[in-house]
């Protein structure tokens, strides 16, 4: 091991950010003040520093929806970084968003027991093993949704539209306790 010598910017800082550091090294640092007149004092204790591997960033899952007669499949990416999922959908009942299914695992889940004629909205965000969490995936609207036609045809079914403009409210954070960890 060699030792490099970092300057400060000013005499009076106080800290340093050393960048273009390689993930996975670890780093040793030491500090010693220096006076006015070049004068080194003792050296501190000596710090060590692993890097993470990976700074990946926690995305949103990609969301898709698929009616059925009296229930919408819902489906999604798997997102690498992501420990499990939290989809929510609004309730024009209560005016809230309301979790779906609790701590989700997987890549779908089935929203059961719905109303013909209804408009149901989705948003779904993934987290991480540490609790960190993503943005809230696109708005997911399943529109109309119908059990089926006079004759039971499935393809009755109303389309469903995903709207991933990040100005319009409902792709804001939505006012929920998702803490179902």
């Amino acid at each position: 091991m060699s030792w490099q010598t970092l300057t400060l910017d000013s005499p009076s800082a106080t800290s340093f950010l050393h960048a273009d550091l390689t993930p996975g090294q670890r780093y040793y640092y030491i500090v010693a003040a220096i006076d006015s007149n070049g004068n080194r004092g003792a050296w501190s204790q000596q710090k060590d520093v692993i890097l993470p591997e990976s700074e990946e960033t926690l995305t949103a899952p990609v969301l898709r929806a698929e009616a059925g007669p009296g229930q919408v499949t819902l489906t999604w990416n798997a997102v690498t970084t992501a420990d499990s999922y939290v989809l929510i959908s609004y309730e024009w009942a209560t005016s809230a968003w309301v979790p779906l299914g609790g701590v989700l695992k997987g890549t779908s889940f089935t929203h059961k027991e719905l109303t013909a004629g209804t408009t149901y909205y989705y948003l779904i965000r993934s987290v991480s093993a540490d609790n960190t969490v993503s943005d809230w995936s696109a708005f997911w609207v399943r529109d109309r949704f119908r059990t089926g036609g006079a004759d039971g045809d499935a393809d009755d079914n109303a389309g469903a539209y995903a709207d991933s403009d990040p100005n319009n409210d409902h792709n804001n954070d939505p006012n929920i306790n998702t803490d179902s960890r």
